[in-house]
């Protein structure tokens, strides 16, 4: 029998972006089980309470959620656990954005679907299981086209493709990051790119981020930097913040913290993707925070376990950058530089998911980058001084692959 005079929080994936949640969700007086499919994951050895159960695996989970009787359940900066958190919450009466809205905000397709039964403009888009039926689609579409995995995140598997003859060296590829075995081929559309960082509350949609990014070069097309606030008109930004509130509406999401990406083309803003979790590489648990002084995370912890969120609108922003440190394909010899660059004024934290030995090859997804650089400062000119300061500070010696 488990017994806790404290609330207890189920965290699903206990990864090194998890840890922070983890912790938040402890120093605000929380029992926390966490679960993760790897025994070595970091965010276990931090929990009070961990199970090793894979994410996919719902009933699992389920079961983990029923032994140490929580109060409430979530996921952070990963879409791996946003449905299987979904459906324990649903299944146990617990606050979450239920089931089916889980659904919608996994799969590109069903996020497609309702986008379009809302009437909110949408490029052209196909679901397709075979690369015959990918190589039709792109031609009935008309290229260039770009296609991606139903429910995947980090930009794998995605590719920019011009010509038909292309879909045949990218489609297994692609389809074997999807879970369903299911790829979306979508008409390519043209522009800046943006994030728009929310949290939602009832009907209630507070902004606490938009950026502009820098994205890589094609085929491919994982992001490089976000810069906050982005130097969009104020019209712009009117018409990014009213299209984001109408794809949340859309997609029927209620709650917690949404990600959604947008980009800004000659006929208006257009939506790429929308996800009910924070950003990633530590934009919700981190940079947002620095930026407006409010704490979404705990926000999010609260309404898990039925509280009022407690969030109040931002109402002052800095600007604010995640910078991807990108490297040559090599082997990486020496890397210096860090404790000397995390010092720097504005720097959050910078720092390689890569050491002296590793290779480099060719980064084909957000999944691969090698290094992060998170900073704040009183405006973009001043980010960006600290982003040239911080590569003058960093000294990394490769090994060039021949």
């Amino acid at each position: 029998m488990v017994s806790s005079e404290r609330k207890r929080l189920l965290i699903i994936t206990a990864s090194a972006l998890q840890q922070s949640v983890i912790k938040k969700a402890q120093s605000m007086g929380l029992e926390v089980v966490v679960t993760d499919r790897s025994p070595d994951s970091p965010g276990l050895k931090i929990a009070d309470h961990a199970e090793v159960v894979d994410a996919h695996d719902f009933e699992g989970v389920l079961s983990v959620a029923r032994k140490y009787k929580v109060d409430g359940v979530a996921t952070e900066q990963t879409d791996v656990a946003v449905l299987t958190a979904a459906y324990v919450a649903e299944q146990l009466g617990l606050p979450g954005i239920g089931y089916q809205v889980g659904r919608a905000a996994t799969n590109k397709w069903l996020m497609r679907e309702r986008c379009r039964e809302a009437g909110i403009p949408s490029p052209r888009y196909q679901k397709v299981q075979t690369l015959e039926e990918a190589a039709a689609a792109a031609v009935e579409i008309g290229l260039p086209v770009v296609i991606k995995p139903v429910d995947a995140q980090s930009s794998c598997g995605v590719a920019k493709i011009w010509h038909v003859a292309e879909i045949s060296k990218w489609f297994g590829k692609t389809r074997s990051y999807s879970h369903e075995g299911s790829v979306l081929v979508e008409e390519m559309m043209t522009g800046t790119e943006s994030s728009v960082e929310s949290f939602v509350t009832g009907d209630r949609v507070i902004v606490l981020g938009i950026c502009d990014k820098e994205k890589c070069p094609p085929p491919y097309s994982y992001d490089l930097r976000l810069t906050y606030p982005a130097f969009f008109s104020q019209d712009v930004i009117h018409e990014i913040e009213t299209l984001n509130e109408k794809v949340i509406k859309a997609i029927g999401i209620t709650m917690g913290i949404t990600h959604a990406e947008y980009i800004v083309t000659p006929q208006g803003v257009r939506l790429l993707e929308i996800a009910a979790r924070g950003c990633g590489a530590r934009v919700a648990t981190d940079l947002i925070p620095a930026m407006t002084n409010v704490d979404p995370i705990a926000a999010r912890i609260r309404q898990a376990i039925g509280e009022s969120a407690g969030l109040a609108e931002p109402t002052s922003q800095k600007a604010g950058v995640l910078e991807f440190l990108m490297l040559p394909p090599g082997r990486v010899k020496k890397i210096e530089g860090l404790d000397e660059a995390r010092q720097l004024p504005g720097v959050l934290d910078v720092g390689y998911n890569v050491k002296a030995g590793d290779r480099i090859g060719v980064i084909e997804n957000g999944a691969g980058r090698p290094g992060y650089l998170l900073a704040v400062g009183e405006s973009r000119a001043e980010v960006q001084q600290t982003i040239k300061q911080v590569k003058r500070t960093l000294k990394v010696e490769m090994e060039m692959a021949s």
